[in-house]
């Protein structure tokens, strides 16, 4: 049986044992490639900024990373923190709830998710593993996957349902996705971001039509390499 997610423990175990950027970043590539990721990741934003007319210069922005898993505060046994001017811009963790009071004119939070999936036919019974990284930039989302995340399953459906909270569009977003993997076959998909934190992935068959239920039964499916952008 998998353990379940404790962030603290996680997060806790993992810097003592590796206290540098591979200990935020991928901790099975070592060092010298998160730097280089994290320098590639700048150039993506700045190309993303120059690409949608975005000019920085002069502007409010908050920036919001994965962090250290450092947390300021205890009521209870509950981690909590407000940083900020209290009547006026600040961020405050109630111990559920990430809030920001106050107007910024661009907003740019990174972070990643290990996704949870609606098929209960995976083969053996747990959900495939993998990490989908995502950079939020207020209206838009980009969101991609560095390593493929594929399994066996009966399910015909290929459905995530764990999509974060602060990602989740007001109406619902497609995305064409590229490498989706279907009973070991590469193809291609159409992605659709729900409000309700859902994510679903529709394959292209016969004739270019979309299908929600035609991955093969029985079969490897997944997704590969790939990325896609949406509005919120």
């Amino acid at each position: 049986m998998t353990k379940a997610y404790t962030p603290r423990e996680y997060w806790d175990a993992r810097l003592r044992a590796h206290w540098d950027l591979s200990g935020v970043g991928r901790g099975d590539y070592g060092v010298a490639y998160n730097r280089w990721i994290y320098r590639a990741q700048d150039r993506a934003v700045r190309r993303a900024f120059h690409h949608c007319s975005v000019d920085v210069s002069g502007k409010r922005v908050l920036d919001v990373g994965s962090g250290t898993g450092y947390w300021l505060g205890d009521d209870g046994g509950t981690p909590k923190f407000s940083i900020g001017n209290s009547a006026g811009n600040k961020l405050t963790w109630d111990g559920s709830t990430l809030a920001i009071t106050g107007g910024f004119d661009i907003q740019n939070t990174s972070g990643s998710f290990n996704p949870t999936w609606n098929s209960g036919t995976w083969s053996p019974d747990t959900d495939p593993s993998g990490t989908i990284h995502y950079l939020d930039l207020g209206k838009i989302v980009f969101m991609w996957a560095t390593a493929g995340i594929s399994k066996t399953s009966a399910s015909t459906d290929l459905i995530i349902n764990n999509v974060p909270a602060a990602i989740r569009p007001v109406g619902n977003q497609n995305a064409f996705i590229t490498d989706c993997q279907d009973n070991g076959v590469q193809t291609s998909c159409q992605a659709t971001v729900y409000s309700s934190g859902l994510m679903s992935f529709d394959i292209i068959t016969a004739g270019h039509a979309y299908n929600s239920v035609g991955w093969t039964a029985s079969g490897t499916k997944g997704l590969g390499v790939w990325s896609l952008m949406y509005t919120k």
